[in-house]
């Protein structure tokens, strides 16, 4: 039972499951993916920057996790995978039509669960997204940490004292509707700041150069 599951849910197109520490946070979405296949159900991680990609990538293959990671020219051979993790740049959802066709081809096979790894920092760009995969009927989870440099802008060691005084164990996620809104209120403060973005690699190198010396 997560720390806040006692107060009332309010529905939303997605849910949001966050940990003390980022290696859990992979952990818990990992767990949640294979569980998808034994439910004969399509997990899909994806992730924005490149190193979380590969921070996802060296998981999977440290634990011997069976992954195929989708691009625009394999979807063919996506077709024919079976009891694996598919592991994608979600910035092909604005790019690619051959991915997303593809999902909506799966998707009148079995449920397709749409992992993320952390939100991207600016909330309308994300949106776009997750209205092209709201269409196919699957699930979606985003997978964060106080770790994340969002919330270390925000008082991530506070709140982790918090929770730490409250004996939330570090395996275990806050998952709420209030969280969800908490978050989706911070990157909507982030995005007030900045008026052209300065696509990065990285979600470090993303903040440095996007949100760098801000006084909240």
């Amino acid at each position: 039972m997560g720390l806040f599951s006692f107060l009332e849910n309010n529905k939303s197109s997605f849910s949001d499951k966050v940990w003390k520490e980022d290696l859990y946070a992979i952990k818990g979405m990992m767990t949640d993916a294979l569980h998808a296949i034994t439910k004969n159900e399509l997990p899909v991680v994806q992730t924005f920057f490149r190193d979380t990609s590969e921070r996802v990538s060296t998981f999977l293959t440290t634990n011997q996790v069976p992954y195929f990671s989708l691009e625009s020219g394999n979807t063919s051979e996506a077709e024919m995978q079976n009891q694996v993790v598919f592991l994608l740049d979600a910035n092909l959802l604005h790019s690619s039509s051959q991915v997303i066709m593809f999902f909506a081809n799966q998707a009148k096979k079995q449920k397709i669960n749409f992992l993320f790894y952390g939100h991207y920092p600016i909330p309308t760009k994300e949106n776009k997204m997750l209205e092209k995969l709201s269409a196919l009927n699957g699930s979606i989870t985003f997978y964060s940490s106080l770790d994340d440099p969002s919330f270390k802008i925000f008082g991530a060691d506070h709140i982790k004292e918090t929770l730490g005084k409250l004996g939330l164990p570090d395996e275990e996620a806050i998952q709420h509707a209030m969280v969800s809104r908490a978050m989706k209120n911070a990157r909507e403060k982030i995005e007030k700041n900045i008026t052209h973005e300065i696509v990065c690699q990285t979600e470090t190198e993303w903040f440095q150069k996007n949100y760098k010396d801000r006084n909240d």
